[in-house]
């Protein structure tokens, strides 16, 4: 499962903390558990938050150099904007942020509500993919990028 990362220049020694973003301008997708994240914890500790209609437009601003870092999915970022050319000054920074009281355990779908049998056989599809290594296969050839599995 993959976790929240900040995505920064390359070499930028950003890192995902309060010390370090004191100061900064972190850029979120609007609605999302980053901006929640970011606002709660970070804000408060001098951190410029800005928040977007949407991802491309965090993207955009990363790259024009309005903001210094985005806050997002890690997969998000290593299968989409860093594989872009637009990307490529970029790098994924710092561990992955972890608060299961704001973020969440882990990644999840949505399935319809009370459909226990479609959430019992995806739980065990996943568990055995685990389990038998697939999952790191299908991780490891199509997120080369550093993204944690668990």
């Amino acid at each position: 499962m993959t976790r929240t990362r900040n995505s920064s220049r390359a070499g930028s020694g950003i890192l995902p903390t309060p010390q370090a973003l004191k100061g900064k301008r972190v850029g979120v997708e609007q609605g999302t558990v980053q901006e929640h994240y970011a606002k709660v914890k970070w804000e408060p500790q001098g951190v410029t938050v800005v928040a977007y209609g949407d991802q491309e437009q965090v993207e955009s601003d990363l790259v024009a150099g309005r903001i210094d870092a985005m806050f997002t999915d890690a997969a998000q970022a290593a299968i989409g904007f860093l594989k872009k050319p637009q990307g490529k000054p970029f790098a994924l920074v710092g561990p992955i942020v972890e608060d299961k009281a704001i973020i969440g355990p882990g990644t999840a779908i949505g399935l319809r509500k009370g459909d226990a049998a479609l959430q019992m056989s995806l739980n065990t599809a996943f568990d055995e993919i685990k389990k038998n290594g697939t999952f790191k296969r299908i991780m490891a050839k199509y997120f080369a990028t550093d993204i944690s599995i668990q």
